[in-house]
């Protein structure tokens, strides 16, 4: 028996090394004046052999700190460190702050709220704005997509970043992800969303923030992830199911007591690379995106080569 399933290819911001998100949204000496790279006639991407050269690739990589300043800014910049506008929070006051964002229950402007705001993690200042805008295009990219591709309704479930949380913490990004959905859910209609299923494992408060942030969508059913995965397990003998001993805590993918979920498409978030270089090479039990490897046709049908697979990016 076989299930057909959305593979959401959506990724977490990474923070395991402090050499890709940490190194573009935190504020140095001098500020950084964002540059659209799509008006640069002159601008290229670099060969794999110009990669290797450390002087082209931190001048290309600056040049790409620039371009993503510039789209993801207010004010199509970063500022100085020193800059007196800055207000600089602890991580403990970022997460208040995010959070009573997420609650309010009054129509705010969520973007300008988080203008000149900036959390302190070790000894790097990191700005909450590119840190909610970078969140909210992922998010807004999701679920237009999902919202094509799934007419018949789906069921959306999410995996909080574990690994790639590093030193920011995944509490943060978890609230940064929440708000980012509730600004979309305030401005759109997700019609075929049926389910949000979330894991709260780590994050138990995680859970009530993120039915606030969908209160606008009264068709859209929150609840933690596990609740979908509690049938029996079990396997199939000459046509025959026969059920595991789970107890009612089996694993298996069930929904039947929601039948607004009835026939909708089971969407798995995807915790790999965007590229699903996790989902080809590793093992079943080493991660989900190895069990999705595993179990699925998801490694064999990965199309990299395609000429429109950035088209459909907002």
């Amino acid at each position: 028996m076989t299930r057909s399933v959305v593979m959401s290819a959506s990724i977490h911001m990474d923070f395991e090394l402090s050499s890709v998100m940490t190194e573009l949204c935190r504020l140095r000496g001098a500020e950084v004046v964002g540059r659209d790279l799509g008006e640069d006639p002159s601008w290229k991407i670099l060969s794999k052999e110009d990669k290797q050269d450390t002087v082209l690739r931190d001048a290309y990589d600056e040049a790409l700190r620039q371009h993503m300043v510039f789209h993801l800014m207010s004010s199509r910049r970063l500022p100085a460190v020193s800059e007196q506008s800055n207000k600089v929070m602890n991580r403990e006051q970022a997460l208040s702050l995010l959070s009573l964002l997420i609650s309010n229950s009054s129509p705010i402007d969520i973007p300008a709220h988080l203008t000149n705001q900036h959390v302190k993690i070790n000894s790097r200042t990191l700005s909450l704005e590119l840190l909610f805008a970078t969140a909210f295009h992922l998010v807004r990219n999701e679920f237009s997509a999902l919202e094509a591709l799934c007419p018949q309704g789906y069921v959306y479930t999410y995996d909080p970043a574990s690994i790639f949380a590093g030193s920011v913490g995944a509490g943060l990004l978890n609230r940064l992800f929440i708000l980012a959905v509730k600004h979309l859910s305030s401005h759109n209609q997700l019609t075929n969303l049926r389910i949000f299923g979330f894991n709260n494992y780590a994050d138990r408060p995680a859970l009530e923030l993120l039915k606030t942030a969908l209160a606008a969508q009264p068709n859209v059913i929150v609840v933690s992830k596990s609740e979908l995965f509690q049938a029996e397990d079990g396997r199939y003998d000459d046509g025959t199911w026969l059920e595991g001993k789970g107890n009612g805590d089996g694993g298996r993918y069930d929904v039947s007591k929601w039948p607004s979920a009835k026939r909708a498409m089971l969407v798995i978030h995807n915790n790999s690379d965007a590229f699903g270089q996790n989902v080809e090479t590793e093992g079943m039990g080493g991660s989900l995106d190895g069990a999705v490897g595993a179990s699925s046709s998801a490694a064999g049908t990965l199309e990299r080569g395609r000429g429109d697979l950035l088209d459909y990016v907002v």
